[in-house]
């Protein structure tokens, strides 16, 4: 191919997915670079379902085009062919390609990483992961997920393929097919067996939204109880859902300049570059919305001690025992909770135990006794007269309760709110 002369249009051929909205974000972050720095044009498929037609014009097209810009689920063998007429790929997506072309994608495992790393710090107990049975994207992002926890999440729900062309940008539906209620229901199942305050990582933001309409439809806290941390970041789905949804931002137009970047390289060589190169993006960073945002971001110290009570609350451990088991004195963890936490050990034990109680008195069959050894009491009737005393309630009125926060009921009765 000959070289062009610099002011001459240089022409990009471009494939995207249908209702791929992540391809249309990185075309906006190539076009905003490119704009004021190269004479462009761009050809192609960009915003429908990949054509074999357009592959057969590729022929008729090839001394004009100067790069080509395929996204992921574009055919590799006719990439390969494609290869054999340009030269210049320049390929957005994971997995094996030709040690010729350019290559842009995401860190998933760093993806989970950052997922751990954030909610570790909401003071949650527990974690969980939703994900996609076969898809490669969340199996490393759940791979990072734990690698970054440190320990194995507590729950895991794995789904197959869900068609979300269902659904608005704002996640309303508008028509759902008998598969995806059964999802649902699968959903609900599962939810209802998870313990109280768990933090949920979610592959991407359709099954967080997934995961908070269910937990809505039943009476499940968020963020009180449950944390719900999506990733893409889609603002319009984010931002229609109640509570809001927390979500890991991609940043898929600045991974187009990146993009572009290296395209503007490419193009002031006199000669194709017999290797290309790959770029593994990893600036990502977590919008926080209501679905995580409750009592801020928790100190290690505080976290250990949420982390010992939750595990051994039947036990009724005392404060000291507590303080000796997470490394630290009493004195010292009674100074700590009430400068630098503005609370007290009473209340963030109280607080578990009414939450735990609540959880098992909405979502179990379990009997009352049971209810009261799980939570660090002798026998039912203490429970009950704790109940009464803390909240005005009864066991079943409790139950019934569709609006209800621990830690706020134990902070008025305390001149901490």
């Amino acid at each position: 191919m000959t070289k062009r002369q610099n002011g001459e249009q240089k022409v990009i051929f471009v494939s995207i997915p249908d209702h791929y909205t992540v391809g249309e974000s990185v075309l906006r972050g190539v076009k905003s670079y490119l704009k004021s720095r190269v004479n462009w044009r761009f050809i192609g498929p960009q915003w429908g379902t990949y054509r074999q037609d357009w592959f057969n014009d590729l022929d008729q097209l090839r001394k004009d085009v100067d790069i080509v810009l395929p996204f992921e689920y574009f055919p590799i063998s006719d990439l390969l062919e494609i290869e054999k007429l340009f030269g210049r790929i320049f390929y957005v997506g994971p997995g094996s390609v030709s040690p010729g072309w350019w290559q842009f994608y995401h860190s998933d495992s760093g993806v989970g990483r950052q997922a751990a790393d954030y909610l570790k710090k909401t003071g949650m107990n527990h974690f969980g992961y939703v994900g996609f049975e076969n898809y490669e994207f969340s199996k490393h992002r759940f791979q990072g997920y734990r690698e970054g926890l440190e320990v194995d999440p507590t729950d895991i729900l794995l789904i197959e393929k869900i068609d979300y062309r269902y659904f608005t940008e704002e996640g309303y539906p508008l028509k759902l097919p008998e598969k995806y209620q059964v999802w649902i229901d699968k959903l609900k199942d599962w939810m209802a067996e998870l313990p109280p305050r768990t933090a949920l990582f979610c592959a991407n933001d359709n099954l967080g939204r997934d995961v908070l309409n269910t937990a809505n439809l039943m009476g499940i806290q968020v963020p009180e109880h449950l944390c719900v941390l999506g990733v893409d970041n889609g603002v319009k789905l984010c931002t229609s859902l109640e509570p809001t949804l927390s979500s890991i931002d991609l940043q898929w137009e600045e991974l187009g300049h990146h993009i572009a970047e290296r395209m503007l390289d490419c193009l002031s060589q006199p000669v194709i570059p017999e290797l290309g190169g790959k770029l593994v993006f990893d600036a990502f960073f977590v919008q926080e919305r209501e679905s995580t945002r409750s009592q801020g971001m928790m100190t290690d110290l505080f976290w250990k001690m949420q982390k010992y009570l939750e595990d051994h609350l039947s036990e009724n451990p005392t404060r000291e025992q507590v303080a000796r088991a997470i490394g630290t004195s009493d004195r010292s963890l009674a100074r700590y909770l009430r400068s630098q936490m503005n609370t007290s050990f009473q209340i963030e034990k109280g607080s578990i135990q009414l939450e735990k109680t609540y959880f098992l008195l909405k979502n179990s069959e379990k009997k009352l006794e049971d209810i009261a050894e799980m939570s660090g009491f002798s026998n039912a009737s203490s429970l009950a007269r704790w109940l009464k005393h803390k909240t005005g309630l009864t066991p079943r009125q409790l139950a019934n309760s569709k609006s209800f926060s621990p830690q706020e009921c134990l902070k008025n009765e305390a001149g901490l709110g």
